[in-house]
């Protein structure tokens, strides 16, 4: 089981790993939480290694896929009693070549996150009104909540059991002739975890007329590890996001590294895929507080 102090956010505490196997349906969504988001470390970065760099590729049914490769800083080390977490994002091709992003979330989660963009045409940083958790990223189908935002107290959960996950994950196929040299090498479909025994955990939202109802989750049963969430609107099924985790070298088995993340509306088909290679990823490395500033937004070359 595990305590958080009054008044104290997950990133201003450590979760303690559970030390017993029978938990509850709140319990199972905070260790998942707390794990995807990386809470459990100081900071976690994709920067580009070489030609490897992380990317979001989106496709609608009749088009050719669109490709934006980018790197990223994630900080939730500040403990300074009002900041939770800092997101730079800088973009390194496409139509959003040199534009960065600075998404500060609150410890006060009743606040609004704060929104800067480095727009480098203009040479100037536009403040914003934070993302809506229903926004759209970079006009792909996943979400802030999805990605970024959304907390398991923004939900209501019950825990319908365990199962063998007994899937591969999907993943984004490109026909050869539309490859380019960002997307001749994506994953492949992902079977090593069909084998691994999960939570399925139903989430139902608690805002009123939202995208969504609720969601079914398959969560690992040792690392927290979401492998795909399917969600519901209506009834109806209405979008799938599958993710492949990968291990790392952290004694904490939670610790884990994203290889992709795929998403498909089972709506209009249109599918959306984050890639983070392997290589391009660190953790708990000596980047100062200051990084995640105007400066740097300044900074990112076009």
């Amino acid at each position: 089981m595990y305590f958080l102090l009054p008044g104290l956010t997950l990133s201003q505490t450590r979760l303690p790993y559970p030390i017993s196997s029978i938990l509850t349906a709140n319990e199972i969504a905070v260790q998942q939480f707390y794990g995807s988001r990386g809470m459990h470390l100081k900071n976690f970065s994709s920067k580009k290694k070489g030609k490897k760099i992380s990317l979001l590729i989106k496709r609608t049914p009749g088009e050719s896929p669109s490709v934006s490769a980018f790197e990223s800083f994630t900080n939730y080390n500040y403990q300074d009693g009002r900041t939770e977490s800092k997101l730079l994002i800088a973009y390194r091709s496409g139509k959003l070549k040199g534009t960065g992003v600075l998404l500060s979330t609150h410890v006060n989660a009743k606040r609004t996150p704060d929104l800067m963009i480095w727009l480098p045409a203009l040479r100037k940083i536009r403040r914003l009104p934070g993302p809506s958790q229903g926004d759209a990223l970079n006009g792909s189908i996943l979400t802030y909540g999805e990605v970024f935002l959304r907390r398991p107290e923004h939900e209501s959960h019950q825990l319908l059991g365990r199962k063998v996950f007994g899937k591969c994950l999907n993943v984004m196929k490109i026909k050869k002739k539309k490859q380019t040299r960002y997307t001749k090498n994506l994953p492949v479909s992902q079977c090593a975890h069909k084998d691994k025994t999960v939570y399925q955990l139903r989430s139902e939202t608690l805002f009123d007329d939202w995208w969504y109802d609720y969601r079914i989750s398959y969560i690992d049963i040792s690392t927290f590890a979401m492998y795909r969430t399917i969600y519901f609107k209506d009834s109806k099924h209405i979008k799938t996001i599958d993710i492949d985790w990968d291990k790392t070298d952290h004694p904490d088995p939670r610790v884990l590294s994203p290889n992709f993340i795929y998403a498909k509306s089972s709506i209009t088909d249109a599918e959306s895929f984050l890639v983070v290679p392997k290589e391009t990823v660190d953790w708990n490395t000596d980047i100062k507080n200051e990084f995640w500033s105007e400066r740097t937004l300044k900074r990112i070359k076009r």
